[in-house]
């Protein structure tokens, strides 16, 4: 699982920002989605998606991007409580 997830979620995103292109909710849902596709989100995919994350300029990020945070930190904090 490890593996496959964690080159799937880093391809998807090196693939958005080495274009130029703005990483958007949609293209970051697809990320999470990725991570948490066996309805777990372990630690290399949480550094994997904090690596993705600090890469994003504060003007990139949206209100629908900011929803997409709360999610995941939501399911994160859920997952290791």
């Amino acid at each position: 699982k490890e593996t496959n997830e964690y080159l799937e979620t880093s391809y998807n995103s090196i693939e958005c920002l080495n274009y130029g292109e703005k990483l958007g909710a949609d293209e970051m849902g697809k990320i999470i989605d990725i991570a948490s596709k066996d309805g777990a989100i372990d630690h290399t995919e949480i550094r994997e998606l904090t690596k993705i994350i600090l890469k994003l300029k504060p003007e990139e990020v949206d209100a629908s991007m900011q929803q997409k945070f709360h999610h995941i930190l939501k399911k994160v904090k859920t997952q290791f409580a």
